[in-house]
């Protein structure tokens, strides 16, 4: 099994040497059974894209101020979320129904929208907000007492969406620094799952030793890496 790895504690520079580094491990496995290609394909594209991306990001007025603003409908979508699972647990059978119910609407528009592309994530956390202001849901998030969560989330929103509007008329639409960060993490997940999955199914010297190495590459990475307070800390997982 492969070991855990925080990539939000990562630069965007540190996460560009990362990927980089687990591609020359991928590329270096001579396999006859299975086929890697995809893997390195896929993750070759990402860091591309990054690498020129963090150049162009030093004289883009806007990418910071967008980064800051996306972090900040993260955290206000994943502190509406994870108070709701709290509120789940409660023994007043009231806010637990409450709370299972936004629950289901959180999930019906997508629990893991936080790690999307900027548009989908925006459009996604819009539809969320809509649902919340039905008169049902209305009754549940005051039974809930989250009605400052749901504020909280709806102004960063916004915040977000006037300067994306201000960014859209001053520049052609393309993918941001952020954006491209967000799907080079998806895919270098995405190629841990796969390799433990082959690993976990039919095995083999050459999938164990990849995993091996892997895990030596994780450690020292995570080993030399120091916490960045700008960004918000959230621990890996498959939602």
């Amino acid at each position: 099994m492969t070991e855990s790895i925080n990539y939000q504690l990562l630069s965007n520079e540190e996460l560009f040497t990362y990927g980089q580094q687990k591609l020359d491990i991928i590329k270096n496995v001579n396999s006859k059974t299975r086929n890697l290609a995809p893997l390195i394909s896929s993750i070759s594209e990402s860091l591309s894209k990054l690498e020129a991306s963090l150049k162009k990001d030093r004289t883009d007025p806007f990418a910071a101020k967008l980064a800051l603003l996306d972090s900040n409908c993260d955290n206000a979508f994943l502190s509406f979320r994870y108070y709701a699972t709290s509120c789940s647990f409660s023994n007043n059978t009231k806010v637990a129904e409450a709370a299972r119910y936004v629950l289901e609407e959180i999930k019906k528009h997508d629990s893991g929208l936080h790690s999307k592309r900027y548009k989908i994530e925006s459009s996604r956390l819009s539809a969320l907000m809509d649902s919340m202001e039905q008169d049902r849901a209305k009754t549940y998030i005051n039974t809930m007492q989250a009605t400052s969560h749901v504020k909280y989330m709806k102004e960063a929103h916004q915040a977000f969406e006037a300067l994306w509007q201000e960014k859209s008329e001053a520049t052609v639409s393309c993918l941001t620094l952020t954006e491209i960060r967000k799907e080079l993490i998806a895919r270098l997940r995405s190629s841990l799952e796969w390799i433990e999955t082959q690993n976990r199914f039919w095995g083999g010297e050459e999938m164990q030793n990849l995993i091996l190495r892997l895990n030596e590459l994780i450690k020292s990475t995570m080993k030399v890496t120091k916490p960045q307070s700008s960004l918000t800390i959230i621990k890996e997982s498959k939602n």
